[in-house]
């Protein structure tokens, strides 16, 4: 059950970055990202911060920080991949080791 629900988990947080943050800001490009962000601080009616913001969260300069955000879940995606492989090959090893019906 666990499996189940951290893979559904894991797909909603993918589907999530991809839909709310990479997809509007063109993979976060910085124009487009500084848009989004200010568009959203004025529908907020909290553009006093857009300086703020500007200094302190910009990626425009971090072109491979930007990159590392990007690739992010590819990452994750092979942390669990492995895990996975690594459990199967653990539980068949145990299997196997068991010895006959009976034993301890």
């Amino acid at each position: 059950f666990l499996t189940i629900a951290l893979s559904v988990m894991g797909i909603l947080t993918a589907k999530s970055f991809l839909n709310d943050i990479l997809r509007p800001t063109a993979m976060l490009e910085p124009n487009v990202t500084a848009t989004m962000v200010y568009n959203r601080m004025r529908t907020d009616e909290d553009t006093e911060n857009w300086s703020e913001w500007k200094t302190e969260a910009d990626l425009s300069d971090y072109a491979f920080l930007r990159f590392w955000a990007v690739a992010s879940p590819l990452w994750v995606i092979a942390t669990f991949v492995t895990c996975i492989y690594h459990t199967r090959v653990h539980v068949s090893l145990m299997t196997l080791s068991r010895g006959p019906p009976g034993s301890p």
